[in-house]
């Protein structure tokens, strides 16, 4: 896939059509399972695809593709979720009455936002590898013989990629 992403890097459009085409489902599920709506998922599927094919050449490592295309993809996402948030709420008011009088979970929502934009964070500040690692592990469900083929690492730097940043992610998120 390497050699792919090098030739899409220098221009070539067909090395581009066959990255995007193995690529392709990997974005759709990710923002799928993100944003749970078919339309909304082809939607930042079309977004990746254009931002891809303008911004590739200003790719500095090929072998950052994955992680790269990724976090766009994931990016875009929590995009649209702050623009859908802004203009309609979470949850609908007279079906959730109880649950919104309720002072126990009162601002629970911006809470879960404001964890996940922590998350996020954390997660681009991690070395590259383990950031590779984690969001193979997570959003493609990649098991680690997957993701050591994929990074062509070993079995066990793929599960200690995976360990470390999971670890950083806890201390970090416990602070």
């Amino acid at each position: 896939m390497i050699n792919l992403v090098v030739k899409a890097m220098e221009g070539d459009e067909e090395a581009f059509e066959q990255l995007y085409k193995l690529k392709s489902k990997s974005i759709y599920f990710q923002a799928y399972k993100m944003l749970n709506n078919t339309h909304d998922a082809e939607d930042v599927m079309q977004e990746v695809s254009v931002y891809m094919y303008n911004n590739i050449s200003k790719l500095k490592k090929p072998e950052a593709f994955h992680s790269w295309i990724h976090r766009i993809t994931f990016n875009n996402c929590i995009s649209r979720i702050r623009k859908k948030n802004k203009t309609k709420p979470y949850l609908n008011i007279e079906e959730y009455q109880d649950y919104l009088s309720d002072d126990r979970y009162e601002n629970k929502q911006e809470e879960f936002l404001e964890s996940y934009e922590v998350l996020i964070k954390i997660v681009n500040e991690l070395p590259e590898r383990r950031k590779q690692a984690i969001i193979m592990h997570y959003y493609e469900g990649y098991s680690f013989s997957e993701i050591a083929k994929e990074m062509n690492i070993s079995v066990s730097a793929a599960t200690s990629s995976v360990t470390k940043a999971r670890k950083k992610i806890r201390e970090e998120m416990g602070k």
